[in-house]
């Protein structure tokens, strides 16, 4: 059973999707080494688009050769959700994708603190061979 739902295209504006098609892929092939996906944990699962995740899936495909590839969801608004909400989402979520999980509260400055610290920690793992790590933040409306 795939966690990804269909997206109906009827609201996708078309300046959207010539990004996902043509932008995003010669952004990714660009010396992108850490996506910043952002998502509403409101609405978990019908946040994540099903092309964006084909094009993340490419990249990954095609990075699979010693530079850093490294993908972190981040959950915004988490303060609306509680905590054990966030838990339980966290391992269902490590369960079926692979990448990192990050929930974030404008309203608490330590949230931002620890994403910045998970940025510093791939970067000082991967510091041989990538002297600078490039990110690249990508988010899809809600509707």
């Amino acid at each position: 059973m795939s966690l990804i739902p269909s997206a109906s295209k009827s609201w996708f504006p078309g300046h959207m999707a010539t990004f996902l098609r043509n932008q995003l892929p010669t952004l990714l092939s660009a010396q992108v080494d850490v996506v910043l996906e952002v998502r509403d944990v409101r609405m978990p699962l019908t946040s994540i688009h099903p092309d964006l995740e084909g094009i993340l899936s490419q990249w990954r495909e095609r990075r699979k050769t010693g530079r850093v590839c490294e993908r972190i969801v981040v959950y915004t608004k988490r303060d609306l959700v509680d905590t054990e909400g966030q838990e339980a989402l966290g391992k269902a979520l490590s369960k079926h994708f692979d990448h990192h999980t990050h929930f974030n509260s404008n309203s608490k400055p330590k949230d931002l603190k620890a994403l910045h610290g998970m940025l510093v920690s791939i970067a000082k793992e991967n510091i041989a061979t990538t002297p600078a790590l490039n990110v690249l933040v990508v988010g899809m409306p809600n509707m």
